[in-house]
């Protein structure tokens, strides 16, 4: 059958990609560098078969150590580095490519992004810097691109798997850059199309559900049709000037 086919196919790519993730963390570990899994590949922890969580890429954050590791990993895995994109260098190791990133996120833009990078950099590996690295990554692909099912089951999982979450601070970090319609709308959603919601729903809509439910299901262009200002307004507490600002502070800058 197609489907068992392609469920294979996932399970060894799977693999393949996680010889290639310990390869590159044996080089850091082996050179005392500090390395910490991002995305992908560190949110199938929540997944109950973590081998059917798809992903395109491996993320890893070195922090202050980027350069360093960027070169470690130039001399040891004899690869070449792009500096072209924001936040994180890029390379590419056996087939696999491969971020590396000295921000969790784009500093500049949009400008909150460096207070929260300031927050998540303060928590060190914890189930609640996995929610807080998650919502906001979620957040930033909602308000320029759009959700995808996929996010939907990250969430659901990390909810439904994760324990020792301070939930309390989550609350209160979404409440302070502007995020709570965001989470509440994504827990409505997520509610309904799989049952499962974070402590942090209330079960009040916002009356962005069904638009949120439109652009993810029905029409994936939509922002590109009808512009990104509702989705920029439901993801961040910047204002519309801000956003304009510091996204050209951000391409300037690089």
């Amino acid at each position: 059958m197609p489907w068992l086919a392609e469920r294979e196919k996932a399970v060894e790519w799977h693999h393949y990609q996680s010889g290639v993730q310990q390869d590159i963390v044996n080089v850091m570990q082996r050179n005392d560098i500090p390395i910490r899994v991002l995305k992908g590949t560190h949110l199938a922890q929540y997944y109950h078969q973590p081998e059917l969580r798809e992903f395109v890429d491996l993320d890893f954050y070195f922090g202050d150590r980027h350069t360093e590791a960027d070169e470690l990993a130039r001399k040891e895995l004899h690869i070449a580095i792009d500096t072209k994109p924001h936040h994180h260098t890029k390379f590419n190791y056996r087939g696999v490519t491969v971020e590396s990133h000295y921000d969790f996120f784009n500093r500049h833009y949009p400008a909150s992004n460096r207070k929260y990078n300031c927050i998540l950099d303060s928590l060190g590996t914890s189930t609640t810097f996995d929610v807080l690295h998650f919502l906001r990554h979620a957040a930033i692909h909602f308000a320029s691109q759009g959700l995808k099912m996929r996010d939907l089951c990250d969430w659901a999982f990390i909810v439904a798997s994760a324990s020792d979450v301070d939930w309390n601070m989550v609350k209160a970090t979404m409440k302070s850059f502007g995020m709570s319609d965001f989470v509440a709308t994504l827990d409505s959603v997520t509610h309904s199309r799989l049952g499962v919601a974070s402590p942090l729903w209330d079960n009040c809509p916002t009356g962005f559900e069904k638009k949120l439910e439109k652009d993810m299901f029905q029409d994936s262009h939509a922002g590109g049709k009808c512009g990104h200002g509702w989705k920029r307004s439901l993801a961040f507490s910047d204002s519309s000037i801000s956003l304009l600002i510091h996204k050209v502070i951000s391409h300037l800058s690089h």
